[in-house]
């Protein structure tokens, strides 16, 4: 499959995991078998619209959120370093996400005094 279609099983990937979801549970709620959901995830199938919907849906994400991707970050030495942050949590679950961002407001907050 081409590059896009391998972009957007990514993302439901990842989307899948911050909900703390495995591919049985999200094929469960979108009503597809686990195996198209894997064929997806690893850009073997494509989805129609209507199935990405369904995922989405049962994502509790807009179709919108599938297609956003991140603004390509200048290659400074901050960039560099913004770019090995979101690697870093991007497949991480909600719950440890929400304690990144925790821990973040609270470095940013002390930064500001």
């Amino acid at each position: 499959m081409d590059d896009f279609g391998r972009l957007l099983g990514e993302r439901i990937r990842s989307f899948r995991k911050r909900k703390g979801l495995s591919q049985e549970e999200l094929a469960h709620r979108a009503t597809f078998s686990t195996s198209f959901i894997s064929d997806i995830e690893r850009g073997i199938k494509s989805p129609t619209m209507e199935s990405m919907y369904k995922i989405s849906t049962a994502l509790d994400i807009s179709l919108e959120e599938l297609f956003i991707k991140f603004q390509p970050i200048k290659k400074t030495p901050e960039g560099e370093l913004v770019d090995s942050i979101i690697r870093k949590v991007n497949n991480l679950p909600m719950k440890e996400l929400q304690s990144v961002n925790s821990i973040l407001e609270l470095l940013v907050n002390f930064r500001a005094r």
